[in-house]
């Protein structure tokens, strides 16, 4: 550890950090013409006094000498930046060299006779700054002292949304910490900001007492490795408990957060609870115990929603967050619905929004509710096996015997959620997409599903139309696009990867090919041995629309 001696202005390393001398530090954001490590070790003083940063460096020194304080540490001229290892060592121990600083400094540059509205309030570093030290004095521009952070506390917390209790502590600030939620920490970062996205992941290493390796450069992944690291060492599951941020619209809705700004709520979560779930991060998915129950949809058949309480509350001490999921099909696996987060409110039978509150048509069968494991799975990188976000399979009916089943689907537009209806052109409200079903032998087959609304002629009103046709996976079109090897014939799973996976699915040209030859109202034959009939219909409600599908798979009189 480097710091500045306050009387000689020359940098001193310290390398047995049980030695280290009482030292006041500085907190502050970076202006113009900052006094760099290379300034102070390269030139006379008589040469970086000259720089506009050197009047808060000078000025901090004298006040850490009337404090009894004869080192400080200042990040912009203690820490040789050129060296990547040094940088690393330096932001990793940040939180523990304000921690055991003897005070901080808040240097606000753009106060002056309060610190209501200040910069230094919107960075995401001197969030640690804040809460870190044991004592923190601010002083304006003038250097003119204006209030310590625990005189000042309401007005703090009501800027940052830190709770005063954290603000005037008396307790370690590590056992001060352990009493908030993962989500509540996010909160306090939520409105703050970074030159360098990668800093908006590092910036908040010591707050969860974390430790990671420093590769800017990586962008938005550094947020995803902060968040895989704190789950390594907790079981609080409010690290779940975001909403949508346009970020997560680009990216594709994942199992975590893009950033802190997705914890901005109206209200901020309370402290979690005692919590026995365990939660851990494989590959594309997470697993967690917590409760789950089924929802109903207002006026819908749909069986494949369901509610996870999170483990946590919002301030308001009434409510608790709660995840909408949607379970994919033949399968134990879940995925995170965009609606995002909602409100459990006892005694109320719908859930609510959870940013505003609002009534929405989920209900939830509380008396059905049960702690089991859960695993949710990664949308935007589980392309091997799509699912449609438009298409609900009602009903399979098949003979006794087979044993066929929904494997993939996935819509023409994959990345829409809720479909609203546009009412202004006669062929408006077009949607598609397909659908493939497996058998035990190795059989499969595509339904390919089409839905569109006209103006019927008769009657001048607009009516929806729906039409599917069945495909065999042997159709010559489908075999000419795959990719078989020299030899032989690749297995079923592959040729699926190839049309619903990868970057470039061939889903997308089957569903420009022609309707196929064979195709009958009576119903399609496939591989000489099945006989499929299929039938999609819609719900609508006010803009809003589903597309259910019925399927009835029988053998044929030769196969049997």
């Amino acid at each position: 550890m480097r710091l500045l001696n306050t009387r000689t202005f020359i940098l001193e390393t310290f390398h047995d950090s049980t030695i280290i001398p009482r030292y006041a530090i500085l907190s502050h954001t970076w202006e113009e013409e900052e006094v760099l490590f290379e300034d102070v070790t390269n030139q006379p003083h008589s040469v970086w006094m000259q720089k506009k940063g050197a009047s808060k460096v000078i000025a901090s020194c004298r006040q850490a000498l009337r404090d009894d304080s004869a080192y400080i540490w200042i990040d912009t001229c203690c820490i040789e930046k050129s060296s990547s290892a040094e940088l690393s060592e330096a932001i990793n121990s940040m939180f523990r060299w304000y921690q055991e600083a003897a005070i901080c400094y808040a240097y606000l540059s753009d106060a002056t006779d309060n610190h209501g509205k200040c910069r230094w309030y919107s960075r995401g570093w001197t969030l640690q700054e804040l809460i870190a030290p044991p004592i923190l004095n601010f002083y304006n521009k003038d250097w003119k002292f204006v209030g310590t952070r625990h005189s000042d506390a309401l007005l703090i917390s009501k800027i940052t949304g830190i709770d005063t209790r954290l603000l005037c502590r008396t307790t370690n600030i590590r056992d001060a910490l352990s009493s908030f939620s993962i989500a509540t920490k996010m909160y306090w970062a939520s409105r703050r900001s970074t030159t360098k996205e990668e800093d908006r992941a590092y910036c908040l290493m010591g707050l969860f007492d974390v430790h990671m390796p420093l590769l800017y450069g990586e962008g938005h992944k550094a947020f995803q490795r902060l968040q895989e690291e704190v789950l390594r060492n907790t079981k609080d599951n409010s690290i779940l408990a975001f909403h949508s941020t346009a970020r997560d619209n680009s990216s594709g809705w994942g199992i975590l957060a893009s950033g802190a700004e997705s914890f901005h709520w109206d209200l901020p979560l309370t402290q979690s609870s005692i919590s026995q779930s365990r939660i851990r991060i494989d590959g594309d998915e997470l697993h967690l115990e917590g409760v789950i129950c089924p929802l109903r949809l207002k006026d819908s058949n749909r069986t494949d929603l369901y509610m996870l309480r999170l483990d946590c509350r919002f301030a308001d001490a009434l409510s608790m967050p709660a995840l909408i999921l949607e379970r994919f099909p033949g399968s134990s696996r879940f995925r995170r619905r965009s609606s995002g987060l909602t409100r459990l409110v006892p005694h109320e039978p719908f859930l609510r929004l959870g940013d505003n509150s609002r009534p929405t048509h989920y209900m939830p069968h509380l008396e059905l509710a049960k702690r089991q494991e859960v695993v949710i799975a990664q949308p935007q990188t589980h392309l091997e096996v799509p699912f449609s976000r438009n298409l609900n399979l009602r009903t399979l009916t098949q003979d006794e015997g087979l044993d066929f089943c929904l494997s993939h689907s996935v819509d023409s537009q994959s990345d829409i959620h809720l479909l609203h209806l546009e009412r202004d052109t006669p062929f408006s409200g077009t949607f598609g997409g397909l659908a493939a079903f497996v058998g035990g032998s190795g059989v499969c087959f595509f339904l390919d599903w089409a839905s569109t609304k006209i103006f019927d002629s008769s009657t001048g009103q607009p009516v929806r139309k729906h039409w599917c046709f069945i495909r065999s996976l042997r159709e010559q079109r489908i075999l000419s696009m795959l990719q078989s090897p020299e030899h032989g014939l690749p297995p079923l799973s592959e040729y699926l990867k190839q049309v619903f996976g990868g970057r470039n699915p061939l889903y997308k040209r089957i569903l420009d090919l022609d309707a196929p030859d064979q195709h009958d109202i009576s119903g399609t034959v496939v591989d000489g041995a099945y006989l499929v009939n299929a039938e999609v219909t819609s719900d609508e409600l006010l803009s809003d629309i589903v597309f259910h599908l019925d399927v009835v798979i029988q053998r044929t009189r030769s196969s049997s």
